[in-house]
């Protein structure tokens, strides 16, 4: 049997990039005066999704159905409801305070993960709009559960039919039902590619420096290449090149673990935060435009992250740990990601 890493460095520095994308994508697009929109920074959401099935597998796999879900959600819920809670009292209109502007079922649906058609941009989104990635993990999640709980042995194969299933479905769903195109996209393979690779370095079968240079190389290239994506299908357009930089990464993990980088390991420790409140963190900047002049992208996102950083440092982290301490106890040799 392989002996795996409790960590990953190079996945950690790979969230924190992917934070970053998508933190500069919306300061493009959103705050006014920064130029053109740098679209390609979406791209950050498909990393972070082929990440979480790596990290899934890795960690998740030998679970039970109970701990497994108990895990995700100590994880994932108490950042995200917190910051739903926030936005959802201290709502603004035209830069003012204005209270509750979301009907209570909509708080309702976002606090529970419950995909609705919002009306919005993007239409199937949460009151915190990031929210729409947790909604996918989540059902995500509950599949993983799903097969830990019905056959653990068999937990490859259930997850595999489930989510390729789900995209062939999606297919065929017209654009007039958006919340079962929403959770039918082809970005659901993303999950199922994470989860093969890890699958893939359990059995010792990762390609060596070189392969996996180029893979990086090459899905770097493709992340970045300003011409807009043919086929109109999620996962062959970004998907395919995050699977190619997640890989590359993972297979020069020996290589880039050698030297513990501390800024992009931060950056990925609290990217989670980062990507939850820089939207909140754009809203407050474009209320404000005098303090962005005259680097408005520059400084606009390093406002976000040390706003993220500020979140991680002083809620995620501490609350976290208190809830870990309360609920679980993870032995000593499981991954950090969990």
């Amino acid at each position: 049997m392989n002996t795996l890493p409790n960590t990953y460095a190079g996945v950690q520095y790979l969230r924190g990039v992917a934070a970053l994308m998508v933190v500069i994508f919306h300061v493009t697009a959103i705050l006014p005066g920064t130029g053109p929109s740098w679209s390609r920074g979406q791209i950050g959401v498909d990393l972070f999704f082929v990440i979480s099935g790596f990290v899934m597998w890795i960690s998740g796999r030998h679970l039970s159905a109970a701990g497994f879900a108990k895990r995700r959600l100590l994880r994932i819920v108490p950042l995200y409801w917190a910051v739903t809670l926030v936005l959802y009292l201290v709502s603004t209109d035209g830069g003012r305070l204005s209270g509750p502007t979301d009907p209570p079922i909509d708080l309702f649906r976002s606090l529970f993960f419950i995909a609705y058609d919002s009306g919005n941009v993007p239409r199937v989104s949460p009151i915190v709009s990031p929210g729409w990635t947790l909604n996918l993990e989540m059902a995500f999640y509950a599949i993983f559960t799903l097969g830990l709980l019905v056959q653990p042995k068999r937990l490859l194969a259930i997850v595999t039919l489930c989510i390729a299933g789900i995209a062939v479905v999606g297919l065929f769903v017209p654009d007039t039902l958006p919340v079962a195109r929403f959770y039918t996209d082809t970005i659901v393979l993303e999950f199922l590619a994470g989860v093969w690779l890890a699958r893939l370095v359990t059995l010792g079968r990762m390609p060596g420096p070189a392969v996996s240079s180029v893979f990086l190389i090459a899905g770097t290239l493709t992340v970045l290449w300003p011409i807009a994506p043919p086929s109109g299908l999620r996962f062959v357009d970004w998907g395919l090149p995050a699977v190619l930089v997640v890989t590359g990464v993972v297979g020069l993990e020996p290589w880039l673990s050698r030297k513990k980088l501390w800024l992009p390991t931060l950056l990925g420790d609290a990217s989670y935060s980062i990507y939850l409140t820089h939207i909140t963190s754009i809203a407050v900047i474009a209320i404000l435009p005098e303090l962005v002049a005259p680097w408005p992208v520059a400084i606009s996102v390093v406002f976000c992250v040390v706003i993220g950083l500020g979140a991680f440092w002083m809620f995620e982290r501490p609350v976290n740990s208190l809830l870990r301490a309360l609920f679980e106890a993870p032995p000593a040799t499981a991954p950090r990601y969990s």
